[in-house]
C-alpha cells in the first residue's frame, strides 16, 4: 500500500533537516572527539617533554658527579705526590691527566688562594667562589668562565678540597670546556626544535642555548620572560621564581613576541644552585595532534574509525611507555640485572608467601672496592660489578634472587639451609668471582664480606630484614679476615646492643645535665713510703634506671658520636671543683690526672675551654695532670706535640698513658715531651720471674728516669709485682694491689686520714 503523497512530500522535505541534523551531530561528535583527542595528545606530548628533561638532567648530574669523582681520585694522587715533597711531579701529573679527562686546565690552589696551574702560571684564585667553597671543604662548580683556551664558548670550573689527615690543605680546580657540557644538553627529540638551558636561582644563565628557537640577547631568564614573552594558562614569572626558590620542578607555557607558543619543563640539578630548563615549541611538541585535527576536519566521514585507531595507538604508546619505564625501574644500570626496586618487590612477596625460616637474606660487598675505582677508574669498577653480579647469579637456585643495592653492595635472597651449607655456597660465590685469577702470575683478589639474616618472622618489612643483614655485614668488616668470603650471622644480641647503644645516645645529654656521671678516683701510691701521691679521675654513670653503667659500655659509644668531648670537660670541671673544696677545707691536695680523648684534637682550640674552667676555680697548676694515650702518637704526632706544648703553657703536667698497650716505639719517648710515663698492665700480665720481662721493664723505667720523666705502673694487682717495681725504682703504682677506683669521700679518708697503704693480692680483674 502506497503512502499518502503529502506524507511522502513531508518526509522528503524533512529529509534535508534530518541530514543536516545528522551532519551537525556528526560534526559535534567529530569536534568532541577531536578536542578530547587533542587534550590527551597534548598531555602525552608534555609528559614526553618531561621525560626528555628528566633524561637530560640525569645525564648532566651523572656528568658532574663523574667529574667530581675523577677530581677526588686525582686529588688523592696529588696529595700523595705532595707528601713526597715533589711539587713539580704534581703539576706534571696534572698536565698529563688533564687532556685524558677532557679538562682545558688544572691547578692546585693553596689555602691563601695561590694557584699553580698546568699552563705554567701562578694565579691568585682567592676571588673564585667555587674555589673558596672547596677550601672550606665542599665540592663546588663555578658559573661561566672565559679562559684563553676557550675564549668564545667559555668554560666551567670544578673544584674539590684536598685533604691530608682529615684536614683541608688546599683545592684541586679544573676547567671543563662548555662545549663538552653542551653536548649533554643537546635535545635530539622533536626534530631538533627543542633546546635546553641552565640557570641559577636568580635567573642568570649558567649557559644558554644556540638553538634557532632560543631567544638571544638576554643574560637573565626572568628578564627574558618579562620583557619579550606572554605567559599562558595563568602561569607567572613570580610562580616560576617561587618554585625555583623552593627547589620544585614544574611546567610553564608562554608565547614569544613573534607568536610562537612554547612549553618549558624546569627541574633542579644535583649541583646546588643549577636549574635546568627544557624548552620545546608547542607546535613541535603537538605536531602529531595538529595532523590528526587537520585530518579529522577533511575526513569527517572516517572520523569515528580514525578516532578508534588513535585510541588504539594511544593505548599502545602508553603500554610501550609503561613497559619502557618498568624496564628502567627494574633494571640496574650498572650490572644490567635486577634493580633494587625489583628485588625488594619480589623478595617481599616470596618471603611473605613462605613459612618462617624458608629464606635467608644476605648483604654482601667487596672489601676495599674503592681502590678499584681509584686505581682503574669508574668504568672498570662498573665492569667489575657486572662481573660479580653474573658470577653470583650463575650460582643461584630456582626461586633465589640477587641485585645490586648501591655502590658495591649486593643483596641475595637464598633458600635457608644449615650454616655449613650456606657458608659453602657463599664461598662458592667468592671462588667464582675470583676464578679470573686462575693461571695469572699477578693475581688481584676480590674478597667478599657477607652478613646473613635468617628470616624467622615473615611479617617484618623488607627494610628491617635488609638492615639486620647489613648490621651483620658491618660486623664482619670491622674485623680482619683473610678468607675470600668472610661472613657473619645476625643475632638478637646484636640488635639488643644497637638498641642499648641508641638508648645511651638518647639519654646522654639528660644524664649530663642531671649529674648522673660521677667522678671516681683511683689512688696512685708512692712506692717510697706507701702514701697516696696522686689519683686518676675515672667516670662512672649512675643511671637511675639501669644502676651503675660500665664505662666499657658507654665510653666507646661516646667516642663514636663525639659526646666524649663534653664528658671530658665535665670530668675536668668536677675535678677542679673537688680540688678547690679540698683547699678550702685546709687539706693538702694531691695531683689528679684527667683523661683526654683523641676526639679533642679535631678542635685546635679545645684547651681554651679547659683554661677557662681552671681559672674559674683558681687552682695551683701543679695539681692538674693531663693523660694522653699512646695511640694518639700514631694518629697525629705533630698535633700531639703541639697540644703538649699548650698544656705546659697552662702549667699542667702531661702523662703518656697506656705505654706498652700497642706497638710501642722508643721514638715515642724521643719525640713526645711528656712529664710522666704510665706503663700499661701489659708489662705485668706475664710471669714476673721471667728475666726477659724484668729486663724490659727495668730498662724502660731506667730510660724514663734518664729523660727526667716520673713513672707510674698501672694495672698492678699482686704483691710480687709491687715488690719488683719498688726494686726497679718505679715512682708510683696504680692498681687493685692497693686500691680500686672509689668515690671522692672514700678517697679523702684513704688519702688524708688513713695510714700508709700496704699492697695485697687482688681477687678480681683490673680496672
Amino acid at each position: 500500500m502506497t503512502g499518502h503523497p503529502n506524507q511522502n512530500n513531508d518526509k522528503a522535505s524533512r529529509l534535508p533537516a534530518y541530514l543536516l541534523a545528522a551532519a551537525l551531530l556528526l560534526a559535534a561528535l567529530c569536534g568532541f572527539y577531536t578536542v578530547s583527542l587533542k587534550h590527551a595528545l597534548e598531555d602525552e606530548a608534555w609528559r614526553y617533554v618531561g621525560e626528555v628533561a628528566e633524561r637530560v638532567s640525569t645525564t648532566i648530574n651523572t656528568s658532574v658527579s663523574d667529574t667530581f669523582d675523577n677530581l677526588h681520585a686525582m686529588g688523592d694522587t696529588c696529595v700523595w705526590l705532595g707528601r713526597q715533597e715533589d711539587p713539580e711531579a704534581v703539576i706534571a701529573y696534572l698536565t698529563q691527566a688533564s687532556p685524558r679527562y677532557g679538562f682545558l686546565r688544572m691547578g692546585i690552589v693553596e689555602l691563601d688562594g695561590m694557584a699553580y696551574t698546568t699552563a705554567g702560571t701562578v694565579t691568585d684564585l682567592s676571588g673564585q667562589p667555587c674555589v673558596q667553597e672547596a677550601l672550606r671543604g665542599a665540592d663546588a662548580v663555578s658559573g661561566l668562565q672565559y679562559l684563553p683556551e676557550e675564549p668564545d664558548t667559555g668554560s666551567i670550573i670544578f673544584a674539590v678540597p684536598l685533604r691530608l689527615d682529615g684536614k683541608v690543605i688546599g683545592a684541586l680546580a679544573a676547567a671543563s670546556p662548555l662545549s663538552r657540557l653542551r653536548e649533554t644538553l643537546d635535545v635530539e627529540s622533536f626534530s631538533g626544535e627543542g633546546f635546553t638551558q641552565v640557570i641559577q636561582p636568580n635567573g642568570n644563565f649558567i649557559f644558554d642555548s644556540s638553538n634557532k628557537n632560543a631567544i638571544q640577547g638576554y643574560n637573565n631568564y626572568f628578564t627574558l620572560l618579562s620583557s619579550s614573552c606572554t605567559l599562558d594558562r595563568g602561569y607567572s614569572v613570580q610562580g616560576l621564581q617561587a618554585d625555583i626558590a623552593a627547589g620544585r620542578p614544574g611546567t610553564l607555557c608562554y608565547t614569544t613576541e613573534n607568536g610562537v607558543h612554547k612549553v618549558m619543563n624546569y627541574m633542579p640539578l644535583a649541583v646546588s644552585d643549577w636549574y635546568m630548563l627544557c624548552v620545546v615549541p608547542t607546535e613541535a611538541a603537538t605536531a602529531r595532534t595538529e595532523r590528526i585535527i587537520h585530518l579529522a576536519a577533511f575526513v569527517n566521514v572516517a572520523v569515528a574509525v580514525l578516532f578508534l585507531a588513535l585510541i588504539v595507538l594511544i593505548i599502545r604508546m602508553n603500554r610501550k611507555s609503561r613497559d619502557r619505564l618498568t624496564a628502567l625501574a627494574y633494571t640496574d644500570p650498572v650490572t644490567g640485572g635486577h634493580s633494587r626496586q625489583w628485588f625488594e618487590q619480589e623478595a617481599a612477596a616470596r618471603i611473605a608467601a613462605q613459612p618462617a625460616g624458608t629464606y635467608a637474606l644476605v648483604s654482601a660487598d667487596i672489601r676495599q672496592f674503592k681502590l678499584i675505582n681509584d686505581a682503574f677508574g669508574s668504568q672498570d669498577g662498573n665492569r667489575t660489578l657486572r662481573f660479580v653480579y653474573r658470577c653470583i647469579e650463575a650460582g643461584l637456585q630456582p626461586g633465589e634472587f640477587v641485585c645490586r643495592i648501591a655502590a658495591d653492595t649486593f643483596n641475595l635472597l637464598l633458600r635457608n639451609a644449615p650454616e655449613a651449607e650456606v657458608a659453602a655456597r657463599l664461598a662458592g660465590f667468592a671462588h667464582a668471582v675470583n676464578a679470573h685469577n686462575n693461571g695469572l702470575e699477578q693475581k688481584y683478589y676480590l674478597p667478599l664480606c657477607a652478613g646473613v639474616y635468617v628470616v624467622t618472622d615473615p611479617s617484618l618489612d623488607l627494610i628491617t630484614i635488609q638492615d639486620r643483614a647489613n648490621v651483620a655485614r658491618k660486623q664482619v668488616k670491622r674485623r680482619p679476615d683473610s678468607r675470600l668470603c668472610a661472613y657473619c650471622y645476625y643475632t638478637d644480641q646484636e640488635r639488643l646492643r644497637m638498641l642499648r647503644e641508641k638508648e645511651i645516645d638518647n639519654r646522654k645529654e639528660g644524664a649530663l645535665q642531671n649529674h648522673e656521671f660521677v667522678v671516681y678516683l683511683q689512688p696512685k701510691v708512692s712506692l717510697e713510703d706507701g702514701t697516696v701521691a696522686g689519683a686518676e679521675a675515672l667516670v662512672r654513670w649512675c643511671d637511675p634506671v639501669h644502676g651503675m653503667v660500665s664505662p666499657g659500655e658507654f665510653i666507646p659509644a661516646f667516642e663514636k658520636n663525639g659526646f666524649i668531648v663534653k664528658l671530658d670537660r665535665y670530668v675536668f670541671e668536677e675535678v677542679c671543683r673537688l680540688l678547690r673544696r679540698w683547699i678550702d677545707m685546709g687539706k693538702s691536695p694531691v695531683p689528679i690526672s684527667v683523661n683526654l680523648s683523641r676526639r679533642h684534637l679535631d678542635d685546635p682550640h679545645f684547651l681554651d675551654a679547659y683554661a677557662a674552667i681552671f681559672q674559674k676555680y683558681g687552682l695551683p697548676p701543679k695539681l692538674i695532670e693531663i693523660e694522653l694515650t699512646e695511640t694518639l702518637v700514631l694518629e697525629n704526632l705533630d698535633a700531639l706535640i703541639r697540644v703538649i706544648g699548650e698544656i705546659h703553657k697552662l702549667g699542667f703536667t702531661c702523662s703518656l698513658d697506656d705505654f706498652g698497650s700497642g706497638y710501642s716505639s722508643l721514638n715515642i719517648l724521643k719525640d713526645v715531651p711528656a712529664d710522666v710515663l704510665k706503663l700499661d698492665r701489659a708489662f705485668f700480665e706475664g710471669d714476673m720471674g721471667d728475666s726477659r720481662t724484668r729486663y724490659i721493664v727495668e730498662s724502660v723505667l731506667d730510660l724514663a728516669k734518664r729523660l727526667h720523666m716520673r713513672t707510674v705502673s698501672e694495672g698492678v694487682e699482686t704483691v710480687p709485682q709491687v715488690r719488683f717495681l719498688a726494686d726497679a725504682k718505679c715512682d708510683m703504682v696504680q692498681g687493685f694491689a692497693f686500691a680500686r677506683p672509689m668515690p671522692a669521700a672514700e678517697f679523702e679518708k684513704l688519702a688524708f686520714d688513713g695510714p700508709p697503704l700496704t699492697p695485697h693480692d687482688a681477687t678480681s680483674p683490673g680496672k
